[in-house]
């Protein structure tokens, strides 16, 4: 994944959701080769929303799968980074970046 489409997947899982939801995600990943955990998880955060507002959970799981593809490419670090760096990202969120980086880079 170069730099241009990790761009693309930021920007289609929503920078919020992937400040409070990818660390979550990375710890799960292996889950995130099922469909069915996968549809799980999309039900679970529909349901709490956490600086996104999806009107159903079809959008959420497009979400989901788009911090895969960052997960999976290997690039979750790199995607946190950015996070951080993101001005306009709200302060809690980009903490949330922020611990989420330190818990993985352990």
């Amino acid at each position: 994944m170069n730099s241009a489409a990790l761009g693309r997947a930021i920007r289609d899982a929503g920078k919020a959701f992937l400040a409070s939801r990818i660390g979550d995600l990375y710890e799960r990943r292996s889950e995130l080769e099922d469909e069915e955990a996968i549809d799980k998880i999309a039900e679970a955060y529909y349901r709490k929303q956490v600086g996104h507002y999806d009107s159903d959970v079809s959008e959420t799981k497009r979400r989901i799968l788009s911090a895969k593809e960052i997960i999976d490419e290997d690039r979750t670090v790199d995607c946190l980074e950015i996070l951080i760096e993101t001005k306009s990202l709200k302060p809690n969120f980009r903490m949330m970046a922020k611990n989420t980086l330190k818990k993985i880079e352990g």
